[in-house]
């Protein structure tokens, strides 16, 4: 197989990410085995980038709530190579906004200070688009006050 050819390591880590990130969206599935195989495979343990690619995958794949999880394992890990970033919480924000769980993902919004990382433009932006796709706009407007504020 073509893994085999890859030397182990970072190498093989960087085809993996990438096969992850070109995975179809029907496919997310596929993203998130793919994810999984990496220790075995020679790799090392998923990423930060690696689990972002899987979660990026379930979203355009409308399995928003596998995205979720994915972030909460992530932040789950104690000391783990894969911390979640801005990135990661904003992806998780903009699944609950396809999702419609517009609550939920103002609760991931204000938790990930507690998680150690503050909220992006981008962050904010998808919290706000999960509101406005309800029709809840006062609390759009609060999070666009809270982020103007910032």
């Amino acid at each position: 197989s073509l893994l085999a050819e890859v030397p182990q390591g970072e190498p093989r880590a960087r085809l993996l990410r990438a096969a992850i990130e070109l995975t179809d969206p029907r496919q997310w599935r596929a993203a998130i085995a793919l994810l999984r195989a990496m220790p075995a495979s020679g790799a090392g343990p998923p990423t930060t980038v690696a689990y972002n690619l899987a979660m990026r995958a379930c979203v355009r794949g409308g399995a928003w709530e596998t995205a979720l999880e994915l972030v909460e394992e992530m932040a789950a890990q104690p000391g783990g190579a894969a911390r979640p970033s801005a990135h990661s919480w904003g992806t998780a924000i903009d699944a609950c906004a396809k999702g419609g769980d517009w609550r939920r993902g103002i609760e991931l919004l204000h938790g990930m200070r507690a998680a150690g990382v503050e909220p992006t433009v981008q962050c904010y932006g998808a919290a706000i688009a999960g509101c406005a796709s309800r029709g809840e706009w006062r609390p759009a407007i609060a999070l666009l006050r809270e982020a103007q504020a910032e």
